[in-house]
């Protein structure tokens, strides 16, 4: 509906950049700027009407089966197929195939062997290739050089399977012969030694040639009369479309900029739709979702790619729409790309944006098949993205952003020798933390400077919660990583010097948390007084809004009644407490 009644129309406008072909330097940018999403629904003749030098085999991993058909009959028309162009073509097909083996575990005649249905799964892009091959050589008739074509297909196939068949010929209108000539063989060519098919091979054809729902064609829904100088959009499900044509048959002159914010308002929109289907059919994996998931992820130029700009509005509308999943293969795809630093980094700054968006294991999968495995790759070259930071939390937050907590501290130490966990405190995870606490440091000495830091940090405020969530770990663990005397006297003397600046009605918290750490460290560690233990106390924070001047005149016999202890316990242990030094009586004392 979008790309017919919209992005259709309006690249065939007569204009003087007809087709929007000027505004880029290659087949694929063009392709990607103009369609996105929707180029799968186009013909390749759209593109070439579009484009008169659409270079089809430059773009096969944009194009669908169907538009690789029709690439095919396009290149023989022209005299232009030759063995490299019908090699490329099926190698198209043939990627998620690569190093795979097929083991059939049954022979059983009644249903598909499991391993056998998974394996033909990954040939229904062939064969709907072949079923557009099939329905446009029944409709064309060029009998003077399609005898070459079949000889071009009989001679991949040959060469592919290693020259394990004999076939000079097959009936390029019949698809059971296109079957026996090329599916068969490939599916064999898979097999372990000393296996094979099944002799009745209907299912696997049924299931290799299953037909797709197709959705029927849109109608012309905008119309203007002579009584109706302008398009007028009713309220029903088809406005979007009308008003989306109308636009598209007038004379705006839309930007560049104009038509990358509609095509990201489209996908949000698309995005919805697929929230929708989730719920709907109550399924970890939508048919809209693995549809988005089997695009190529390769919709890069090299000009783009060090893009900032372009991987922002890329990542809108090519990976937002399949959240909450992305497929791991899309991700492992992804992470061979040769991002530039600063478009990594733009990259990783989306994915942290949206991080909650993903369910657990995307969140997960993001790290180990994308983040991991680039940043791996590049360690070491000219182009390594771990060199070129100031301080460890910086290096977190644009390598890593929201994904860090899936790391091991030794991950960031591998991937950089100038990280130092100690610096990155602010941004570990609790189980970072965990590890840098409790892990054998370099020098034994080190560990006073580890709890120092990090007890200073999770002692502020805004840190209280992860303080109590770490306290259980610092009861289970201390003693395994045998912390000494002197290590549990740095904790106290942290929690110490912080009561000395929180205000009061945060003392009585930090003197609990005091209180579970005191039941930590063994009895050797800790110090013994026949004295009351003394809590430092901060006296100007405590008694700056602690009036105890009333207090002071009875104490000193100013005020009526001095010697009635009634009067005295009118008064808080605050007020007593903050009396001046100089002022206290020997009554005071007593």
């Amino acid at each position: 509906m979008v790309y017919q009644n919209f992005i259709k129309p309006f690249l065939a406008r007569n204009t003087t950049d007809a087709g929007c072909v000027n505004s880029t330097n290659s087949t694929g940018q063009w392709l990607l700027l103009n369609f996105q999403s929707f180029s799968s629904i186009a013909s390749l003749g759209d593109f070439i009407a579009l484009k008169p030098d659409f270079n089809g085999l430059v773009v096969l991993g944009k194009l669908t089966p169907e538009q690789k058909a029709e690439l095919m009959f396009q290149l023989e028309a022209n005299f232009s197929l030759n063995a490299d162009a019908v090699s490329q073509i099926f190698q198209s097909f043939l990627q998620p195939l690569i190093n795979m083996t097929l083991n059939l575990t049954s022979t059983s005649s009644g249903l598909l062997d499991k391993n056998l249905t998974d394996f033909v799964q990954y040939l229904r892009p062939m064969g709907r290739f072949i079923r557009s091959c099939v329905n446009i050589a029944q409709t064309t008739n060029i009998s003077s050089f399609r005898n070459d074509t079949i000889q071009l297909l009989v001679n991949w196939t040959v060469n592919y399977i290693n020259n394990q068949i004999s076939v000079n010929t097959f009936n390029f209108n019949n698809i059971s012969e296109w079957f026996q000539t090329i599916v068969i063989p490939l599916v064999n060519k898979h097999l372990q030694t000393n296996q094979t098919l099944p002799d009745n091979t209907t299912d696997i054809f049924n299931s290799v040639f299953a037909v797709e729902a197709q959705t029927a064609d849109p109608v012309d829904i905008c119309t203007v009369t002579i009584n109706n100088s302008s398009c007028q959009v009713s309220q029903n499900a088809e406005s979007l479309a009308k008003t989306l044509k109308c636009v598209a048959q007038t004379n705006l002159s839309l930007t560049e900029e104009n038509l990358q914010l509609l095509t990201t308002e489209l996908s949000k929109t698309l995005q919805t739709k697929v929230q929708q289907s989730l719920g709907v059919t109550n399924s970890s994996q939508s048919n809209l979702t693995t549809l988005f998931g089997e695009l190529p992820a390769e919709s890069f130029t090299i000009r783009s790619l060090d893009d900032v700009n372009f991987v922002k509005f890329w990542f809108q509308i090519k990976m937002k729409p399949l959240l909450p999943k992305i497929p791991k293969e899309f991700l492992s795809c992804l992470n061979t790309r040769s991002f530039s630093c600063q478009t990594y980094t733009a990259l990783i700054v989306e994915l942290s944006n949206n991080f909650g968006l993903m369910d657990s294991a995307t969140q997960r999968s993001v790290f180990n098949d994308f983040i991991v495995p680039f940043l791996t790759r590049r360690q070491n070259t000219s182009v390594d993205c771990t060199l070129a930071y100031n301080n460890s939390v910086n290096f977190i937050l644009q390598n890593f952003g929201s994904f860090s907590q899936f790391a091991q501290l030794q991950f960031f130490t591998n991937l950089s020798l100038n990280f130092s966990a100690v610096e990155a405190v602010p941004v570990l995870s609790l189980t970072q933390l965990g590890e840098l606490v409790f892990s054998p440091p370099a020098r034994p000495e080190d560990r006073v400077n580890i709890l120092t830091k990090v007890f200073d940090f999770l002692l502020q405020a805004s840190n209280r919660d992860k303080l109590n969530s770490f306290l259980p770990a610092l009861q289970t663990q201390a003693r395994k990583a045998n912390f000494s005397c002197e290590n549990y006297k740095t904790i106290f003397d942290r929690v110490d010097q912080a009561l000395l600046s929180v205000s009061p009605n945060q003392t009585e918290a930090l003197l609990t948390i005091r209180d579970s750490l005191m039941t930590i460290p063994p009895d050797e560690c800790i110090q013994r007084s026949s004295q009351c233990t003394v809590t430092p106390v901060n006296e100007t924070v405590l008694c700056a809004n602690v009036n105890s001047s009333a207090v002071g005149q009875v104490l000193n016999g100013v005020a009526q009644n001095t010697t009635s202890s009634l009067n005295l316990c009118n008064f808080t242990v605050l007020e007593f407490a903050c009396l001046p030094t100089f002022g206290k009586s020997t009554f005071s004392s007593a």
